[in-house]
């Protein structure tokens, strides 16, 4: 059965909400669609733009997080933290380093709240 479009729309701003309370940051105005303010959540420090896939009895398939759940596994029985480096080849993104490419790293949030 197809999800109603305000289903997905309330799972989003549960999911922004959920973590403008763990960074200590605010939803923003129209949850990024305003060009006056930009991102779904404003924090001291951060910026976010929040992504959420899956929903109760549909779990998500992304690619990213089958490749992070395989590292973590690995990780926690090596008695270490996951992470997975990404690294895209974009020399004309401002975000690109001298041999033009971007670099990445994906933490869980509680990594990252726990070691800010």
């Amino acid at each position: 059965m197809a999800r109603a479009r305000g289903e997905n729309k309330d799972r989003s701003l549960v999911h922004e909400e959920w973590i403008a309370r763990r960074y200590g940051g605010h939803r923003t105005s129209n949850s990024g669609a305003s060009d006056l303010d930009p991102g779904d959540v404003r924090c001291p420090n951060d910026l976010f733009e929040c992504k959420t896939t899956g929903f109760p009895g549909h779990p998500s398939t992304a690619p990213l997080l089958h490749v992070f759940t395989k590292v973590a596994d690995e990780a926690y029985a090596a008695g270490l933290e996951p992470a997975v480096a990404l690294q895209y080849f974009d020399p004309d993104n401002f975000l690109a380093n001298d041999e033009g490419w971007v670099n990445l790293v994906v933490r869980t949030v509680e990594y990252d709240l726990a070691h800010g």
